[in-house]
């Protein structure tokens, strides 16, 4: 499931860890971004799809059009 609250507090521990960076500000810039994405990542991967219905066989392909929630 997609939690905010988890992404949000991903982010702001890595503007914390930006914020430590006195030296380069080009690689506190690239971190950030590295590690925003990473935390978007991480987060779409806890996305669950629940299949519903729609879709169906008799021994042949399958066909219908899938029915589903994301959680």
């Amino acid at each position: 499931m997609l939690d905010e609250k988890r992404l949000a507090d991903k982010i702001e521990s890595v503007f914390d860890k930006c914020q430590k960076e006195t030296d380069d500000a080009n690689s506190s810039k690239t971190l950030l971004a590295k590690e925003i994405a990473k935390a978007v990542v991480e987060e779409i991967k806890e996305l669950k799809i629940n299949y519903v219905s729609g879709l169906t066989t008799t021994a042949g392909p399958v066909t219908g059009t899938f029915t589903y929630e994301l959680k």
